[in-house]
This record gives structure tokens, C-alpha cells and sequence, in this order.
């Protein structure tokens, strides 16, 4: 196949098929390299009947591989919830894969269930400590929780190997977009140019929407829930760049209306703005859609620190801040404002 020798690939395909139908490692190679050529549909009806029909036995990692496979094909289809299943039938019959780990991980971080992704990532990294998808995700749901010394303690524990991105995410995330950027210096990629755009934002450069682009355009297309995530983001920064406040809550609802990081962004430039009572909407829209998101329970607190508003309302949200475990000097300032240590 490799060589271009289609004709004696084909014969041999047939001839595993023919000879050994019942071998599940013949049936995952089937699907996986697409030696059928008909369509989606037939192709997702033939590998059901493979599941069906296999005699075993199945080991855990090849039964859990039949239903990656199927939810690969199901997203191809669009059909996405029946994807979500065969998802979640992997992850049970092999519950220490990393991809499936991963992939759930992803779900929940999607669906603003931040602790359960965490863990699901923390399994991931004790089955497969240096997968590059799950320290990422680690690091995004650390950063979901303002756990900024606890990134920081995983990294080093990585080592430099493949990791500067990651600091920089990390120094943008604790209010340093300087050293972000002075870190990415040499770096390139998706990931890389989000987080020089997001910085570039936090510090009201004009260069942050060209800079967010690469990343919008390197991720078009990808599926992954946790990266959908980080698109959105971008997207919206893009308008929060331009300053059309109107434009703002609209790019919102179009690409990333669950997501309460994003509609912080937006909130905190409506307050800059002075429209006091919209920020006020989008703040509280924010925590309820994410209470465990730890950068939105911290913004609306300081939305409320402020003599105009409710100090108490402040000292409320902030509990249920610090209730996540929060590290950094932003938390060590949260516990100082509450009087704790």
C-alpha cells in the first residue's frame, strides 16, 4: 500500500479477509486503513456487523479500538451524539486508554465540568506520562482552575523538552503577556500563536488580531472539543481587538456562548466601556455556566470589590473561588482580601 502497489495490496486485503474474518486485529486494520470503498453508510453497517459478529475473543484494547473506529465514522456522518456514545462505550471496555481518557477529558472541559476532566487527564498521564494531547489538556484545565503554581509544578516536573509553549500559556494565564511573548520568541504553530495573540490582547496591541490568525486557520476543521474551545476564544478576542462593543456580545452567542472565559473577556471590556449593567449580565452568565471555572468566579469578585457594588456579593463569589484550590498570586491576593492564608 505504502509503494503505490494498489493491485497486490488489494489481493492481499482480501485474502486476510477471506482467510482470517474472525481475527479482530484484521477487522480493526480493515476500518482503520478504509479497504472498503463504499459508502460511509455501508461502511458503518459492515463494521456493526463486525461487532456483532466477532466470536472473540476480543481483548479490551482491540474491543475499545471497534468503537473508536465507529466514532470516527459517525463524525465523518455528522452525527455526533451517536459519536459521543461509541466514545464513551471505548473508554469503558478500556479504561486506561489515553486517547479515550483524552477525548472524555475533552467532553467535560467542553461541558465546564472542569474537576472530572482533570482527572480524567491525570489517568491519561499515569498510563502514558509523556502524551503530548494530554499535558496540554492538563495544563488547559489547570488554567481553567487558576492553578498557576500547579501548571508551573507539572512542567518542571516535564522537563524542557518540548514544554516552551506551554510556559508561555502559563505566563500569559498569571498576568505576565510580556514574558509570554519574549518566551515565544522562536516558537511557531497553533498553540504558539494563540497565546502571542492572547497576550498581545492583554496588553492592547493592535498586532493581537493578525497574530490570533494563524491559529484560527491551523485548527479549521479540527474537531477536538478542547481546541474548539481555544478557537472561540480567539475569535472573540478578535472583535474585543477591534473595539466594536455592539459586535462583542454578538461574536459571543456566534462562537462560544458556553464558554464563561470568553464571556468574561467581553464583560470586562463592557465595564472598561462603562455599560455597567451588561458586563454585569455576561459576568453572571459566566459563573453559572461555569462554576468551576475559576478565571470567571475571580472576575465577577472583582467586578463586585468595588464600592459601588456589594462587598459581601464579592466575599461570596471569591469562597467559591478558593473552594477550587486556586494557586498564584492572584489566589494569595484573593486570600489576603478574604483574610485567610
Amino acid at each position: 500500500t505504502e509503494l503505490g502497489d494498489e493491485p497486490k495490496a488489494e489481493g492481499m486485503r482480501n485474502r486476510l479477509l477471506q482467510d482470517h474474518p474472525n481475527n479482530p486485529f484484521v477487522q480493526i486494520q480493515r476500518f482503520q486503513e478504509q479497504w472498503d470503498d463504499g459508502q460511509e453508510l455501508d461502511v458503518l453497517a459492515s463494521l456493526d456487523d463486525v461487532m456483532e459478529s466477532l466470536p472473540g475473543p476480543v481483548s479490551a484494547r482491540q474491543e475499545g479500538r471497534l468503537h473508536a473506529l465507529r466514532a470516527s465514522l459517525l463524525i465523518e456522518r455528522g452525527e455526533y451524539e451517536a459519536a459521543e456514545r461509541s466514545w464513551a462505550s471505548a473508554l469503558v471496555v478500556d479504561p486506561t486508554n489515553p486517547r479515550y481518557l483524552h477525548h472524555a477529558a475533552a467532553v467535560r472541559l467542553s461541558n465546564n465540568q472542569v474537576l472530572a476532566a482533570l482527572d480524567d487527564l491525570d489517568r491519561c498521564l499515569g498510563a502514558r506520562p509523556w502524551d503530548q494531547n494530554c499535558r496540554h489538556g492538563k495544563i488547559q484545565a489547570l488554567l481553567e482552575l487558576d492553578r498557576i503554581t500547579h501548571a508551573r509544578q507539572a512542567i518542571d516536573a516535564w522537563g524542557v523538552e518540548r514544554t516552551t509553549v506551554l510556559r508561555a500559556w502559563v505566563q500569559r494565564a498569571a498576568g505576565d503577556p510580556e514574558g509570554a511573548i519574549t518566551t515565544l520568541e522562536d516558537e511557531d504553530g497553533a498553540l504558539a500563536s494563540w497565546v502571542r495573540g492572547m497576550a498581545l490582547l492583554d496588553l492592547g496591541s493592535a498586532k493581537a488580531s493578525v497574530a490570533l490568525e494563524p491559529a484560527i486557520e491551523g485548527w479549521a476543521g479540527v474537531s477536538q472539543p478542547m481546541t474548539r474551545i481555544l478557537v472561540g476564544r480567539a475569535k472573540v478576542a478578535q472583535v474585543v481587538a477591534a473595539g466594536d462593543l455592539d459586535a462583542m456580545s454578538e461574536s459571543v452567542v456566534r462562537w462560544a456562548e458556553d464558554d464563561p472565559v470568553a464571556l468574561v473577556m467581553v464583560a470586562q471590556r463592557l465595564d472598561d466601556a462603562g455599560q455597567r449593567v451588561s458586563a454585569e449580565r455576561l459576568f453572571e452568565k459566566a459563573t453559572e455556566l461555569g462554576p468551576e471555572s475559576a478565571v470567571a468566579l475571580h472576575a465577577m469578585g472583582m467586578f463586585w470589590f468595588d464600592p459601588r457594588s456589594s462587598l459581601d456579593s464579592a466575599r461570596s463569589v471569591w469562597r467559591q473561588y478558593l473552594d477550587l484550590q486556586p494557586s498564584g498570586d492572584r489566589a494569595r491576593r484573593t486570600r489576603a482580601r478574604m483574610g485567610r492564608r
